[in-house]
């Protein structure tokens, strides 16, 4: 059976069976934070009310009465384990009150707009007048014209939130309709968990090998032993800094400084199986550390130095890799050693 929208988060929910990859594990968050800004009241915060709301109307005197609703979910930091992804994930909210409660009717069919926010807040900070950026519509419920459950499809969301590739700060929720949809908040003590804001998120193997666990296939990921979700390559050199960092600090001390720079020096001229050899410096991997490795070693050392070196240049360069290299050879054949001096 295939799992779709809504069923897969209502099963989660309400206890149902769920035929899924073998390999999947359902998670189910209901804790974070969430806030509902009120037009007409712009100065008023009102994070730690047991309801919110999302419309948009205009009254008989002409003004305007909107609300949004902001929702952030609490994630687990161990939420993906390696080689593990986000197969499905939906944010849900239920659609428990209107304006029947009120004695009046809405006919006006509604909708949910569902939106990523791109700043920070705080429940108790969030006003009308302060209120945080957040993008276009990523996903919208049409046509909601009773009480019911009403979803976002965040998959690619929470796959960037677990994995660093952008920082988790909520949803917004939109209703450009008349249509009042009252919704419970995760101050609502009084109702089922069910009915407040949930997260529910499948977690499984990837089908694509990824090492680190940052969310980025090996195959594409321009640091595949180390986690960097969000690929800064600072110089563009297919290299991420997080690699190339790693390569800059020869010693493993976390400083990259002159003392790196002798350090690599020290493996001018070796090749494999030589002591001074490391597969790490090797940057064209063709078996010896020479010229080239060193001025690609210049590049990535000037990218995370405080003090850039000019590295070696022309007969300079030459001159010491040789004496390396005789050096090299003086420890296996002397005549070699002799020739070269």
């Amino acid at each position: 059976m295939v799992v779709g929208r809504p069923f897969f988060a209502l099963s989660l929910a309400w206890g149902l069976a769920v035929a899924s990859a073998s390999a999947a594990e359902d998670i189910l968050i209901q804790e974070g934070i969430d806030s509902s800004p009120y037009s007409f009241l712009p100065s008023l915060p009102r994070g730690l009310r047991d309801t919110q709301y999302i419309f948009s109307g205009v009254d008989e005197g002409g003004f305007t009465h909107d609300f949004r609703t902001y929702v952030r979910f609490d994630l687990p930091p161990d939420l993906l384990g390696p080689d593990e992804t986000v197969l499905e994930a939906y944010a849900w909210v239920y659609y428990s009150f209107d304006f029947t409660g009120f004695g009046e009717s809405n006919e006006v069919p509604g909708e949910m707009h569902c939106h990523e926010v791109l700043e920070p807040w705080d429940e108790l900070g969030v006003t009308w007048g302060n209120q945080p950026a957040f993008g276009p519509a990523f996903d919208v419920q049409p046509d909601i014209v009773g009480l019911s459950l009403l979803w976002c499809d965040v998959t690619d969301l929470v796959l960037d939130w677990a994995t660093g590739a952008s920082p988790n700060y909520g949803i917004a929720l939109t209703n450009p309709t008349e249509r009042l949809i009252g919704l419970y908040s995760f101050e609502a003590g009084q109702v089922d968990p069910n009915f407040r804001p949930s997260l529910v998120v499948s977690t499984g193997p990837s089908d694509e090998p990824d090492f680190d666990a940052d969310g980025i296939p090996d195959d594409v990921d321009n640091c595949p032993d180390d986690p960097n979700a969000d690929q800064a390559d600072r110089n563009s050199d297919g290299v991420g800094n997080a690699c190339s960092f790693a390569i800059a600090d020869v010693d493993g001390n976390g400083v990259v400084n002159a003392q790196d720079r002798m350090a690599f020096n020290d493996t001018l001229g070796s090749v494999t199986g030589d002591p001074a050899y490391d597969p790490r410096l090797d940057l064209d991997a063709d078996g010896d550390i020479d010229l080239q490795d060193e001025l690609a070693y210049v590049t990535i050392f000037n990218e995370h130095s405080g003090t850039p070196s000019c590295g070696l240049i022309g007969l300079e360069a030459f001159a010491v890799l040789g004496l390396v290299q005789a050096t090299r050879r003086r420890t296996g054949a002397g005549t070699d050693a002799e020739t070269t001096r």
